[in-house]
C-alpha cells in the first residue's frame, strides 16, 4: 500500500482520534454484549458476519476486500459468540455456517480460513455442553470432514489445529458426547487429521527431525514449520480467542 509520513498536525490530529477513540470504550460493545437485547444482538452478529466474508462475497457485491480486515471482523464475532453462549441459540446456525462457507470455497485467504477451523474447535470446546448449542456444533465439526485431504496435507498447521482440539475436546466434554454420531463425528475428524498427517510423511523422500510429539491417543500434538507457511506464526488454538469460562 501506498504510505506517506504523517505531518506534525496530522500527527496530533490522528493521537487525537485514537485517544478519542480508546475513551469512547468501543470495545465493550463486544466484551459486554451480553447487555444487548436480543434484537441489539443478532444485528451486531449480522455486520460482524458480513464485515467478515471472504472475497467471493465481496467480488459479487462490488466491495475491497482485505484479509486483515475480515480476521479482524471474525475475531469480534467469536467474542460476541462466546460472550453470549446463554442464548447462542438466535445466532449460532448463521455463525456456524458463516464460518462453513469461508473454510469450504476456493480462494486462497490461508489465514482466515485457519481462523475459522479454529473457531469451530473453540465453539466445540466452550458451546458443546450447552443443550442449545449442542446440534450447531456437531454440525460445524461435521462440516470439517469436507475439507479434502489434498488441503489439509497442503494445510499443515490445519491438521495440527483440528487434532488438538478433539484431543482436548475428548479429555474436558467427553460426558458431553452422547450419541453413536457425536463419537463417530470426533473420530472420523481424527482419523482424517491422522491419515493426511501420514500420507505427507511418505511424501517427503529425504527424511528429516519433525520434532513431533505424539498423545497416548497417537494424535500428533506438535509438527515442523509448513514450507509453505506465509511466514506469519501459525494460531494457536488456546491463545487465538479469548478465555471465556464454560458455564
Amino acid at each position: 500500500s501506498n504510505q506517506r509520513s504523517l505531518s506534525p498536525s496530522e500527527a496530533k490530529l490522528r493521537n487525537s482520534t485514537v485517544k478519542w477513540i480508546q475513551e469512547c470504550g468501543a470495545e465493550l460493545l463486544f466484551s459486554e454484549s451480553k447487555f444487548l437485547n436480543e434484537d441489539s444482538l443478532i444485528e451486531l452478529t449480522k455486520a460482524l458476519i458480513f464485515g467478515s466474508h471472504g472475497p467471493a462475497v465481496h467480488q459479487s457485491l462490488g466491495t475491497l476486500f482485505d484479509e486483515e480486515n475480515a480476521i479482524f471482523y471474525m475475531e469480534l464475532l467469536v467474542i460476541v459468540t462466546l460472550e453470549n453462549r446463554d442464548r447462542v441459540g438466535l445466532f449460532l446456525n448463521d455463525v456456524i455456517n458463516h464460518m462453513t462457507s469461508i473454510i469450504l470455497s476456493n480462494h486462497l485467504c490461508r489465514r482466515l480460513r485457519e481462523r475459522a477451523v479454529i473457531a469451530l474447535i473453540q465453539f466445540a470446546i466452550r458451546l458443546l455442553h450447552k443443550d442449545q448449542a449442542k446440534p450447531f456444533v456437531i454440525h460445524g465439526l461435521q462440516s470439517l470432514l469436507l475439507i479434502s485431504s489434498s488441503m489439509l496435507t497442503s494445510y499443515r498447521t490445519l491438521q495440527r489445529q483440528i487434532s488438538q482440539g478433539l484431543v482436548e475436546l475428548i479429555h474436558s466434554l467427553s460426558s458431553s458426547l452422547h450419541t453413536s454420531t457425536d463419537w463417530l463425528t470426533v473420530f472420523s475428524l481424527l482419523e482424517l487429521s491422522a491419515t493426511t498427517t501420514s500420507s505427507h510423511s511418505h511424501l517427503n523422500t529425504t527424511p528429516k527431525p519433525t520434532g513431533r510429539g505424539v498423545t497416548e491417543m497417537g494424535v500428533a500434538t506438535e509438527v515442523d514449520d509448513d514450507s509453505t507457511d506465509t511466514g506469519k506464526e501459525p494460531t494457536d488454538i488456546h491463545q487465538s480467542l479469548p478465555n471465556t469460562n464454560v458455564n
